[in-house]
């Protein structure tokens, strides 16, 4: 597949894109692989907001924007060899993101939910979350709903991804805040230990919502012009505050 702009040219938003869609092809999870995503820290500093804009396009064009968001390719920490980061409930309102082995009796218990494109328009995951409960039929529907119930949109996702020159930027994540939104009226901090390799989420009042950091997730609606921007915001270190 070619990619019609340069991996970090400056980009035109009014540029015309041609796609070329490839038939798509979901790889097998790696630690190498998600070692190889730059920090959350570097990630930030990258101006990526028109492209997000036409990647968010695309996903009310097919009517996933709520199953789907565009997510920051970036790391907190590295992994060793059969090891994977995994979200679970632990109430009704917490969420615990924990380094996990890929083998053992819980492997089979998680689903992807944010995936990193390659050069070749193929996808890898990068990040789980445990598929019982309340949130495993919120994440079944959003996996659905983006790949089986519309095919045609993850290869014109991908192609997309490549034109933009993004594929190392920009992935696409399953929307799981869902099974928080009713308790969370002013959004999800999380707190994220680099050094421990954990995260804890959970929700916020409304009185409690600060706009602060850096965007790691854009989430979209459908407005009169097309796709609107709702952001995901967090300060890349030690604590970090995600907000609609």
């Amino acid at each position: 597949m070619s990619v019609l702009v340069a991996k970090h040219q400056e980009f035109n938003p009014s540029t015309k894109l041609d796609l070329v869609v490839e038939p798509f092809l979901v790889n097998n999870y790696s630690a190498s692989d998600f070692n190889g995503m730059i920090h959350g820290k570097v990630a930030s500093k990258i101006y990526l907001e028109d492209q997000v804009q036409r990647l968010g396009a695309i996903i009310v064009e097919h009517g996933l924007e709520e199953a789907v968001g565009v997510w920051r390719v970036h790391k907190h920490f590295d992994l060793t060899d059969g090891e994977r980061v995994v979200g679970r409930f632990t109430n009704d309102s917490l969420i615990d993101v924990k380094v996990e082995s890929t083998s053992g009796e819980n492997q089979d218990d998680c689903v992807p939910t944010h995936y990193k494109f390659e050069a070749d328009g193929s996808a890898t995951p990068m990040q789980f979350m445990e598929k019982g409960g309340n949130l495993g039929s919120i994440l079944s529907e959003k996996i659905n709903s983006a790949f089986s119930e519309k095919p045609e949109f993850l290869p014109e996702f991908a192609a997309l991804i490549n034109a933009l020159g993004v594929h190392d930027r920009l992935g696409l994540a399953l929307r799981w805040e869902f099974a928080l939104k009713d308790q969370c009226p002013g959004g999800v901090m999380e707190n994220t230990m680099d050094g421990e390799r954990t995260q804890t989420l959970f929700p916020l009042q409304l009185e409690e919502n600060v706009w602060s950091g850096n965007t790691t997730m854009w989430t979209f609606e459908k407005g009169l012009g097309g796709a609107v921007v709702k952001k995901l915001n967090c300060s890349c270190g030690h604590t970090q505050l995600h907000c609609n």
